[in-house]
């Protein structure tokens, strides 16, 4: 079963809200929303992490706009890995893969997953991952010579990115991933947190098969972390 999880626990800090920053508006509509707009036709009720702080004023909004979706409770702001785990505590939960999207995505491209989803399928990857080239890589995805991937840098606290390939916070993993990620959480901590790019370069070394794919398009890569980012 294919199942849509989006994490939306964040606080939100650099952004000076007083409000979730997934129910900020982009082109007229809450974020949160115009994920579910193109994720619903995937899973019609996709999971959505939240925490205990903002789960009301998020809820409230996706009701408005005549969405279901499955809630999970991410306690503290410990990571994005710990909160994709957070789908642990749905009891009697089916899926076989996941169509993981961070919930700070302003506009994921259908076309996008589509892409993801035919190649995830294609070469039986248990982590696929949509990627870009880029003059800004606020991630950068490491290759070795054989291009295969060796690991994931995460660059946001650096003043000037490098130029290269990222991910664009859309990913496709099968259920053994989850499994791995699930039994080796603590492996994968960097800057305090639960980093689920960590876990890539654990999860190759342990054998998973994982691979990047450059199917993104700029508009993949509108990410809401501070206000200068919607300018």
């Amino acid at each position: 079963m294919l199942r849509v999880l989006i994490p939306a626990a964040g606080l939100g800090t650099r952004t000076n809200l007083n409000y979730p920053k997934a129910i900020h508006k982009y082109k007229k509509i809450p974020i949160i929303v115009r994920i579910l707009k193109k994720t619903y036709k995937y899973d019609n009720k996709p999971i959505i992490v939240l925490n205990k702080k903002n789960q009301n004023q998020i809820s409230r909004v996706i009701n408005n706009y005549g969405f279901e979706f499955q809630k999970t409770i991410q306690n503290k702001p410990s990571g994005m890995l710990d909160a994709i785990l957070t789908i642990n505590k749905i009891k009697n939960i089916k899926l076989s893969n996941v169509i993981l999207i961070w919930g700070d995505l302003c506009n994921p491209q259908r076309v996008t997953i589509n892409k993801l989803l035919s190649l995830h399928k294609k070469y039986s990857n248990d982590l696929t991952i949509a990627s870009i080239m880029t003059n800004h890589a606020y991630t950068e995805i490491i290759r070795k010579k054989n291009n295969s991937i060796k690991k994931i840098l995460e660059n946001r606290n650096k003043i000037k990115f490098n130029k290269g390939e990222r991910d664009v916070g859309i990913f496709i993993l099968n259920k053994k991933y989850l499994n791995y990620l699930f039994k080796n959480k603590k492996k994968f901590i960097s800057n305090n947190e639960f980093s689920f790019l960590k876990s890539v370069e654990f999860a190759l070394k342990y054998g998973l098969k994982t691979n990047a794919y450059q199917v993104a398009t700029h508009k993949d890569t509108i990410s809401f972390n501070k206000m200068d980012d919607l300018k």
